[in-house]
């Protein structure tokens, strides 16, 4: 609920008419109103390094995805998915992921990430990326060497997708879990870190305004304090009133 309080400025009646009538105005014309770019925030971008926006997600018990926020700055931390280290020989299937996902709410899109990263594998059957479950936008595909790339900050540009994961996915044939002997890569075969991450989202949904009520909205002359009251409401919800 909106509180208007009038106040008499002037004795003439007509001034407080016309305060009347610009107060009512402002809010029934907030059309053409429109949400057009906000940014959502995890781990090292969020006050208290919070993460409320990606969701983790493993399908088998030799992956592992979870939270270390905030990173100090080590890479290794942040937002993390990899494979769990087992036994000499130890392997998954094909399918077999640890990922953080984030879903743009509906009626918006992903235009963009500033995102700190690492991404790593050792094997090519492993992938180590950011995708967009369709194409790999930043990191190790599957198919390629031993790779690792990282960023401290970087602006990535996008095309509007529901939905982008930091994945460690099993691509093909059987994916090694066992030490791989690498300390500088913590004995790992995949991982994919995000420590820091702002997603920027587009909204182009018009909020709406409805059921305006209140002694404001009636009828007549008016004086003293007066209530206004309106529903609002939103795709990806009102932030702001």
């Amino acid at each position: 609920m909106t509180r208007a309080r009038l106040n008499r400025l002037v004795a003439a009646r007509s001034a407080t008419t016309a305060l009347v009538f610009v107060a009512a105005a402002a809010v029934v014309d907030a059309a053409p109103a429109r949400a057009g770019t906000y940014d959502v925030v995890a781990c090292d971008a969020a006050p208290g390094s919070a993460n409320n926006s990606w969701r983790p997600l493993t399908n088998d018990a030799q992956m592992a995805a979870y939270a270390a926020c905030p990173s100090g700055g080590d890479r290794r931390r942040g937002l993390v998915t990899r494979n769990a280290v087992g036994a000499g020989g130890a392997s998954v299937g094909p399918g077999a992921v640890a990922q953080y996902a984030f879903f743009a709410p509906a009626g918006t899109g992903i235009v963009g990430l500033l995102a700190s990263y690492r991404f790593y594998h050792a094997a090519s059957n492993w992938e180590g990326a950011l995708s967009d479950g369709t194409q790999v936008i930043r990191g190790c595909p599957a198919g390629t060497g031993a790779c690792d790339v990282s960023s401290a900050g970087e602006w990535i540009p996008l095309t509007g997708q529901g939905v982008i994961y930091i994945d460690a996915y099993c691509a093909y044939g059987s994916c090694p879990t066992s030490s791989t002997g690498d300390a500088g890569h913590d004995y790992l075969q995949a991982t994919a870190n995000l420590y820091s991450a702002t997603v920027r989202l587009e909204d182009d949904s018009a909020p709406g305004i409805a059921n305006a009520r209140g002694g404001l909205w009636s009828d007549g002359w008016h004086s003293g304090g007066q209530d206004y009251a309106f529903d609002s409401s939103d795709n990806a919800g009102v932030r702001e009133t």
